[in-house]
């Protein structure tokens, strides 16, 4: 099978450019994941509005995930 990075390349987006998912008390875009990165990780922004309750407790069992 072919190493889907083999052929990797640079990607560039500004401040809330990607794919954007908006959602009652938060926003997600996405810089890179899938095809982009082989499935090996994932890059993107997330705003919480004030109060809001976030993404809430949950897993994925196939990668880790951090925030700051």
């Amino acid at each position: 099978m072919a190493d889907p990075m083999a052929e990797a390349s640079t990607i560039v987006l500004g401040p809330g450019e990607g794919r954007s998912y908006e959602m009652p008390d938060m926003r997600a875009v996405f810089k890179a994941d899938g095809h982009e990165t082989g499935d090996r990780y994932c890059v993107s922004e997330w705003w919480v509005k004030p109060g809001g309750s976030g993404p809430g407790a949950h897993m994925h069992a196939a990668n880790d995930e951090i925030f700051y």
